[in-house]
């Protein structure tokens, strides 16, 4: 795996809920990849849709695609689910969705 080369990563909300359609979500995902730019990544490009997120981007620092999903995901569940939790007066939805993130979507792909 040549890390200089981009890398397609999708990333999926848990039980393909759409989560990511309020502002104040899509905010928390656009400040998360900002800072992702500066420990391990060069973001060249995203999409935010409804229940999941696209990425293009290149490695850097020794980071493999898979830390970079790892601590993207683990940077945004916690701030989605306290949003919902503060947004919600009986958090149940909260509390039922557990995490907001699919585990089996953590893999990448080479962009050809």
């Amino acid at each position: 795996m040549d890390p200089t080369h981009p890398f397609f990563i999708t990333a999926s909300a848990i039980q393909r809920a759409h989560l990511f359609r309020r502002d104040v979500i899509k905010r928390i995902l656009v400040d998360s990849l900002h800072a992702g730019r500066v420990w391990a990544s060069a973001l060249c490009a995203f999409v935010i849709m409804p229940n999941h997120v696209h990425l293009i981007l290149r490695c850097e620092n020794d980071h493999t695609p898979g830390d970079i999903v790892r601590k993207f995901k683990k940077a945004t569940a916690n701030l989605i689910l306290c949003e919902y939790a503060r947004r919600t007066p009986d958090c149940a939805r909260s509390r039922r969705l557990g995490r907001p993130w699919r585990s089996a979507d953590a893999s990448a792909e080479r962009e050809a």
